[in-house]
């Protein structure tokens, strides 16, 4: 085998107009054809190439540059797919032009590594850009949060002492009772912005009808005159896997966005938490003006208020980021008749996913998750919560260099079709007591020679059971 084709470079040949090509076997083999070299028209290679990236292919976007008495062309990158649709690889050109020549010689190659590395710097870029501000946001706010955490721990103890005081019966024991718990509230969120406590140390199976009547209670006391909350929670409703206290200050910042709008016009909120579609769904809803529309595509960005000068832009941006955190879904509608926000969460077993050492079943194991899509993140932080030890990575090739260090206790997350391929295929064929377990996340159909697949939307408990170790009794 000769350099070239190790190298996956083929050569051709082609006419100025682009419509004729000459290609060697190897270069014909690139796009598609397997049947030796190629002559002919254009129109004819290009049935392999992704029809997104027809254009491309016929040198669309292609960059110029004076070279030599000619000029030197280079195409974009384009896909070539197989008779399925499905993506086998990417490829790349570059021709050389002389002026009053008829035809341009040229080389095709693969650019698979480049267009993966970018794939994973597009993903990562903007992670960055968010860790960044966070920081800087994070190292602002620091000092304030520890001063408020240190008076907290002086208020909250203060009023336990003072109800302990107090008759059992005395009307001031219900006002106590919810300052202390608005109190514990603020205590958890000044440390874990200080980082003295772990947020994952807190992540559980939250009781959705305790924390929706601990918000409700605390926000119906300070209802601005001729507004009325209404609050219907559905019986039976399962916990929900987040950090505890997340729903409280969901539905106090909802509620509280809601008040302000109907202060000085009267109105009314609803506050609704019920089961859909194996998700809980909790919504606050009011009957006020709604949102502007010159700043509704800003909103729920850090900073951007719908209250003017009075707000501080942070209560939507912080809804929108716990509901994220706990893998959960933020939509916001609104009209002239109201604006209504819906979070969406998983659901958690209580018994499964208990804040107790039994509960983090992982015991150390290591867990890949190949994996590029928005719920990743998310998917990573639930199953590390659970003591597994999590990489996460984008490809075939960037999990190549992982699978070489796992065991068959360890197991390796897929869900997406296209990135079943090289190492991950070759996976897929190993005997399975000598290689990891794979379990299947996605809404792809599963290829064969996976072990387990865990259906989208998943409860924790459900998600425990595929990553369970094959020595484990596996949950029905």
């Amino acid at each position: 085998m000769d350099f070239l084709t190790l190298a996956g470079i083929g050569t051709f040949t082609s006419t100025v107009d682009s419509k004729d090509i000459v290609l060697d076997a190897r270069g014909a083999s690139l796009y598609g054809h397997e049947a030796g070299p190629f002559r002919g028209d254009v129109d004819a290679l290009l049935v392999h190439v992704h029809a997104e990236d027809q254009s491309l292919a016929r040198s669309a976007g292609a960059q110029r540059e004076d070279c030599d008495g000619g000029f030197l062309v280079t195409s974009q990158p384009f896909r070539i797919v197989d008779a399925r649709g499905e993506v086998r690889h990417w490829l790349q050109f570059r021709s050389f032009f002389v002026p009053g020549q008829q035809s341009a010689p040229g080389v095709v190659f693969r650019v698979d590594e480049r267009m993966s590395r970018e794939a994973e710097l597009a993903l990562l870029r903007p992670l960055a850009e968010r860790a960044h501000r966070l920081e800087f946001a994070n190292a602002l706010a620091a000092p304030l949060a520890h001063d408020l955490a240190n008076m907290l721990t002086v208020i909250v103890p203060t009023l336990a002492c003072v109800a302990e005081e107090l008759p059992a019966t005395a009307p001031s024991q219900a006002f106590i009772g919810d300052a202390v718990a608005a109190g514990d509230a603020a205590a958890r969120l000044a440390r874990q912005l200080v980082g003295s406590v772990r947020r994952e140390a807190d992540v559980g199976a939250v009781d959705v009808r305790e924390e929706v009547e601990t918000a409700t209670r605390l926000v119906r006391r300070n209802l601005p005159t001729g507004v009325a909350l209404d609050v219907e929670i559905a019986p039976d409703l399962p916990p929900v896997w987040c950090a505890r206290g997340t729903l409280t200050h969901i539905v106090m910042n909802l509620a509280v966005n809601a008040s302000d709008a109907l202060r000085g016009r009267g109105g009314r909120i609803t506050v609704q938490a019920a089961m859909e579609r194996g998700v809980v769904k909790l919504s606050v809803a009011d009957d006020g003006p709604g949102i502007p529309a010159a700043i509704l595509e800003k909103v729920g960005v850090a900073l951007v208020s719908t209250k003017g000068q009075a707000g501080t832009g942070l209560g939507l941006y912080r809804v929108r980021a716990m509901a994220q955190e706990a893998g959960g879904t933020f939509l916001l509608q609104t009209s002239g008749d109201g604006t209504c926000v819906t979070v969406e969460l998983p659901v958690a077993s209580a018994s499964a996913v208990a804040p107790t050492p039994s509960g983090r079943v992982g015991e150390g194991r290591r867990v890949l998750l190949v994996d590029d899509r928005p719920s990743a993140r998310p998917l990573e932080a639930l199953v590390r919560s659970l003591g597994f030890r999590v990489d996460l990575v984008i490809g075939h090739r960037a999990a190549a260099l992982h699978l070489d260090t796992l065991g068959s206790n360890d197991a390796v997350v897929l869900g997406q079709e296209h990135f079943v391929d090289g190492s991950i295929r070759e996976l897929l064929v190993a005997p399975r007591q000598q290689r990891p377990l794979v379990l299947w996340i996605g809404v792809d159909p599963p290829p064969d020679g996976v072990d387990r697949v865990v259906d989208p939307p998943f409860t924790v408990t459900e998600l425990i059971s595929g990553l369970s170790s094959r020595t484990a009794p596996v949950s029905p």
